[in-house]
This record gives structure tokens, sequence and C-alpha cells, in this order.
């Protein structure tokens, strides 16, 4: 850790403002972060930079490494497909679709940052909503 505030420190202004877009433009909006393969030393590589660089503005812009960061790119993906009510996918199919090599991981890292099953997510967000007017056909039950 001490080692990469040093890093941190002799990365000018200008060009961890350069990694902070190079990092969004590779790995956020080109969705790398859904590959299983795609590593901090092949975005380093994209980038033209080494790791040690890389993860120090990783660490400065985003609080957390290059695995932690992608792994709340992929829940975060997760959680839309699991609370879209259209989304048929198994919860399987979505844990590959968001990047996760296996069901397994899927789980763990969900569990971990989200504090409940991705079933227990999935059913707290497309239950079935209760309709004020069902209150009105109880009271006329005949």
């Amino acid at each position: 850790m001490t080692e990469l505030k040093a890093y941190g420190k002799r990365i000018n202004p200008e060009t961890l403002d350069d990694m902070r877009l190079g990092i969004h433009s590779f790995v956020i909006a080109g969705h790398r972060y859904r590959n299983t393969d795609y590593s901090a030393k092949q975005l380093a590589e994209d980038m033209g930079t080494n790791t040690r660089y890389l993860s120090a503005a990783i660490q400065k812009h985003y609080g957390c490494n290059y695995s932690v960061l992608v792994n709340r790119l992929r829940i975060k993906d997760a959680k839309e497909m699991l609370a879209d009510p259209d989304c048929t996918m198994s919860i399987e199919d979505i844990a590959i679709s968001a990047g996760f090599a296996t069901r397994q991981s899927f789980y763990n890292a969900f569990s971990k940052y989200v504090g409940t099953t991705p079933k227990e997510y999935r059913e707290s967000k497309i239950a079935p909503k209760k309709n004020d007017d069902d209150d009105a056909f109880e009271i006329l039950e005949f």
C-alpha cells in the first residue's frame, strides 16, 4: 500500500486525469469489465502505462484496486438486469453476462457488496406491487 502511495505521488495531475479518462474509456464505457480475461496488465498495455501507475490511478480516483472496481461494475450491471421485470435470463446467465466466470464467484461478490443473494434481490425488486385499487375490491366482496 505504501508503494502505491509513492507511485501516486510521482504521477503529475494531468497524467492522473488522462489515466482516469483512459480507465473510463476502456473499462467502463467499453464494458471490458464483462470480459473475464481482461486484466489490469492488459488495461495498462492498452493505455501505454505500467500496472503500478495504473493501480495508483485507480486507487486515487476510485478508492479501490482494479479487481474491486471491476466487481463493482459487474454487480451494478447484474443489479440492473435482476431488477428488470422484462429480463427473462436465469441468474446464472446474468452472472455470465455481467462478466463473472462462475456462478459461485457471482454469488460471493453479490452477497458481499449488496448484502443479499441475487435471487432475494430479484424477488424484492420484481415482486408484484399491490395496487391501491385492490383494497376497494376487498371491501366490495359479495
